[in-house]
């Protein structure tokens, strides 16, 4: 039943339409972004969507989503480069030192370009 719920959204999300993922979520959905404002309601949803990963400073593509939780913990889904990764640490507080950042940086340094 989860999967009958959750496919077409991933379908949508991976073909890049916005508008088709954003109709899954209510009027008055929330979505608490990493190192982004929260966006409240589907036009807020959609904006973050399509909003360009450079311009986040972070590593990453156009798409990707995370979370992170106490401890440092985090967690980030890159549906374009076939990633997921689960980090568990205990370093408290979360701002204590920017690994969340230094682990993205390590992981996509170490893709190589298809086309090199």
């Amino acid at each position: 039943m989860l999967t009958a719920a959750t496919d077409p959204w991933f379908a949508a999300f991976n073909a890049g339409d916005a508008e088709a993922v954003t109709a899954h979520y209510a009027d008055d959905a929330v979505v608490m972004p990493p190192h982004a404002p929260v966006a409240k309601g589907r036009e807020a949803i959609k904006a973050l969507m399509t909003t360009d990963v450079a311009a986040t400073m972070i590593p990453g593509t156009n798409g990707d989503f995370a979370w992170g939780g106490a401890a440092s913990t985090y967690f980030w889904v890159d549906p374009k480069e076939d990633l997921v990764a689960i980090f568990l640490t205990q370093l408290l507080p979360s701002d204590t030192y920017p690994i969340r950042r230094e682990l993205r940086t390590f992981v996509y340094s170490a893709f190589e370009d298809a086309e090199a």
